[in-house]
């Protein structure tokens, strides 16, 4: 082999990021209106809220560590931040298709930012106030996975509680 051996940590994050994205998106990608505001049980977040707190998080952790700010990050703190209520209403939200065009525009500035980052840089201990989530910025990619599987989890849920087959298996 020619050239630097790929950092562990980052292979591990980058795989870690697009598979779980992978399921998200093979999750929601046949989904309707009245299917992504579906809320189980009345209660439980349904699929847009979900992924618009997922777009949400991502422009946020970004943010802390020094990459851009997103617009989103104010804007849809009511709909999508932490706290925030989940509604059976699509017009309670964005539009549907800008929510989804931020989920990925958020991922792929996710991607990129990491992406741009030096080893050096992804063994940078985690800023103040995020610590609890992992000791490194590289690291931290692990925990942005395991926060989305954690979303598409309740997706699945959704999907079938509104008598709708698995995607995976």
């Amino acid at each position: 082999r020619t050239g630097p051996m790929p950092d562990p940590v980052f292979e591990a994050g980058r795989h870690a990021l697009a598979f779980t994205r992978g399921v998200t998106e093979k999750l929601i990608a046949d989904l309707d209106e009245t299917q992504l505001v579906f809320m189980p049980h009345g209660q439980a977040n349904n699929a847009l809220w979900n992924i618009g707190h997922i777009a949400h998080t991502d422009a946020y952790f970004l943010m802390k560590l020094g990459g851009p700010k997103s617009e989103i990050i104010e804007a849809w703190k009511g709909h999508f931040g932490g706290g925030s209520v989940c509604s059976p209403n699509a017009k309670d939200y964005p539009p549907i298709a800008k929510v989804r065009e931020e989920f990925h525009k958020q991922r792929q500035a996710v991607f990129d930012f990491f992406g741009q980052r030096t080893p050096a840089q992804l063994a940078q201990p985690m800023p103040e106030g995020l610590e609890f989530f992992a000791p490194t910025q590289g690291q931290f990619m692990a925990v942005v996975a395991r926060h989305e599987g954690l979303h598409s989890g309740q997706i699945s849920t959704a999907r079938r509680s509104h008598g709708m087959p698995p995607t995976l298996g």
